[in-house]
């Protein structure tokens, strides 16, 4: 595929990504007018950077329990201030090395590190919102060249046009997004291949111009060729109305980690718990529209004046208002009438806007029973962390899964972090972080603690019952379903030696009581 065919494959590509996605976007203006109105989209001419107009909201439920969400998430799932992404081993044998061992420390060590310097803590926060809100939300991982840190930015929803491969995966994305002529030569370089870019830089830096950053499977732009420049991924950048692409390349991870954050089988953008709840959202805005209204009435009513008094009423604060007929005054119209019901229905619109939410969840820890065992509140966290499961395996899976294996290859490239020992065949992830926990805990603790109360009631009556019950065994499992990590555990071989001693020491206890001296026991050699 030559330059110019390489440009009409874009063109319309872009043109079909775009029909594909129309029939979104009035759902996102309206959903993030109600939830997110910083976010908020103008579908107009895709004019969201020339300003949203003011939303008309009455009732601020819904954009609180998406902060509540977002910020649940962000900080139960990715907080700045505890682990939250382990790097394992997953073969056993290779992970006894000590060398293999310290390798995956410092990588671990260097990958906070990249965090930590590049504000993907600040980022992170914006794509829950989009995820919460729109359903689809898109974060671009890339090297900030000669800086030595990782640019961590949520695109904007409307930059992004995506497709996906059979399995359902986003495989292909379009960014379409606008810089000046002076910004793209600083991206780009003088190396482009968009000659008028050079240019028009230097006769008309300020100019803007729309580029479209495009990235497909290899084999979608060059069939039977698995590789282009040797990557999975190739990727284009390409100035609309220009006769060469700005700057080609490749990768071998997807540079935007794209998730939906929930999906329908016959849809390529994701739905959300904002769209879930738009119509309770909506209802409870007009409800709140008309509330503000009686307010209004009660606080300035309309009144009833004579007729022939019209001209000289004085209603304001203090006011004087003369008359000889008492029968004939200026009087507030009855505005009487019950509210009660509205305002249960509006209430019951409310709980429902939370539960898609996941508000109750996310309060857990403050809203949590304090005559409840630490046992107990553990086991309610798991339960409850259980319900989000289907949205946070998602958020993980298509979204914090990539972008952890970006930051990894980023680093490693640029030698931050060492290439790992030649056993290393694989590098697999594991999230430790308190939400993570909280449903590895739900889950394994399920029956658990009624199995052990059971156990326990029956023990009363017949202790016979705990010698059922491997103490050692259930201890490991524990220390598993709690995350804790095995180093501070003895292994099964330290137990047994450990009871060995304990039970040679109250033999020679039994023994001394009993007034016979303990032979010495000759020494087993291990064979």
């Amino acid at each position: 595929m030559d330059r110019e065919e390489l440009i009409k494959f874009i063109s319309n590509r872009q043109s079909e990504m775009a029909q594909d996605r129309r029939q979104f976007e009035e759902r996102w203006a309206e959903v993030t007018e109600y939830l997110l109105p910083s976010r908020q989209l103008m579908i107009d001419n895709a004019s969201y950077n020339k300003g949203a107009k003011a939303a008309t909201v009455y009732d601020g439920t819904a954009i609180d329990a998406l902060r509540i969400f977002a910020d649940g998430i962000h900080s139960q799932m990715c907080g700045e201030n505890f682990p939250w992404v382990s790097l394992i081993c997953p073969d056993p044998e290779v992970w006894k090395s000590l060398d293999v061992r310290n390798w995956f420390h410092v990588a671990e060590d260097q990958l906070y590190n990249a965090y930590r310097r590049s504000g993907f803590y600040k980022s992170i926060g914006e794509y829950i919102l989009d995820g919460g809100s729109i359903g689809t939300m898109s974060m671009g991982v890339e090297e900030v060249l000669g800086d030595e840190r990782i640019s961590f930015l949520t695109r904007h929803p409307m930059e992004i046009y995506i497709d996906e491969n059979v399995w359902g995966e986003p495989d292909t994305v379009h960014r379409k997004y606008v810089m000046s002529a002076r910004q793209a030569m600083q991206y780009f370089g003088e190396d482009t291949t968009d000659t008028d870019l050079i240019r028009i830089s230097e006769e008309k830096p300020s100019s803007k111009h729309t580029f479209i950053h495009a990235i497909y499977p290899t084999t979608d732009v060059f069939p039977g060729q698995k590789t282009y420049k040797g990557k999975k991924y190739a990727s284009f950048h390409y100035r609309e109305g220009a006769n060469d692409i700005a700057k080609d390349g490749g990768y071998n991870i997807m540079p935007y980690a794209v998730c939906r954050i929930m999906k329908n089988s016959a849809e390529v953008y994701g739905r959300s718990p904002g769209m879930d709840a738009l119509q309770d959202i909506l209802t409870l805005n007009q409800m709140s529209k008309q509330t503000v209204k009686r307010a209004q009435l009660e606080a300035s009513p309309m009144w009833n004046i004579p007729s022939e008094a019209e001209g000289e009423e004085d209603i304001r604060p203090d006011g004087r208002f003369y008359y000889e007929d008492t029968g004939r005054t200026i009087t507030p119209a009855d505005m009487r009438g019950s509210f009660s019901l509205g305002k249960d229905v509006q209430m019951t619109k409310v709980d429902m806007i939370r539960k898609h939410f996941r508000v109750d969840f996310f309060l857990a820890l403050t809203n949590i029973q304090r005559q409840m065992t630490a046992t107990e509140i553990v086991g309610r966290q798991g339960e409850q962390a259980l319900m989000i499961t289907p949205i946070i395996s998602r958020f993980t899976e298509e979204g914090i899964d990539k972008i952890v294996k970006k930051t990894l290859e980023i680093e490693m490239r640029a030698g931050r972090i060492p290439p790992p020992p030649g056993q290393v065949a694989d590098i697999g992830i594991e999230y430790v972080s308190p939400l993570a926990r909280a449903q590895r805990t739900g889950f394994k603790m399920l029956g658990v603690n009624s199995f052990v109360s059971t156990v326990m009631q029956i023990a009363g009556v017949n202790p016979d019952i705990l010698d059922t019950i491997d103490m050692t065994k259930f201890s490991y499992f524990l220390a598993d379903a709690f995350g804790n990590k095995a180093d501070f555990m003895h292994t099964p071989e330290e137990v047994q030696k450990i009871r060995e001693m304990k039970y040679s020491a109250q033999m020679a206890d039994a023994m001394g009581s009993a007034g016979v001296t303990p032979q010495p026991q000759s020494r087993m050699s291990v064979q």
